[in-house]
């Protein structure tokens, strides 16, 4: 999951900056990536993108070229899955 974490793509956020979203791997061994940094990769309640919960269309490309989707951990993360 490392190699995978490197190669996220640079999404551009809310103050029209590219980056990469604040991901990391957990003690299991998951990439994960948070929603918590007000980047607008993810919006589980719909409050900034409406109509329910919104990953960015970006990430679910990435997903699908790395045979993966993603899964919501909680209302503040995602996990990759294969």
């Amino acid at each position: 999951m490392d190699e995978l974490l490197k190669t996220l793509p640079e999404i551009l956020n809310f103050d029209d900056v590219r980056e990469r979203p604040h991901a990391f791997i957990s003690e299991d061994g998951d990439l994960l990536i948070s929603g918590e940094y007000g980047d607008g990769v993810m919006d589980y309640y719909g409050e900034y993108r409406g109509d329910g919960p919104y990953i960015h269309p970006e990430l679910v490309e990435w997903a699908v070229k790395n045979d993966g989707y993603w899964e919501w951990v909680h209302p503040g993360a995602i996990s990759f899955v294969r």
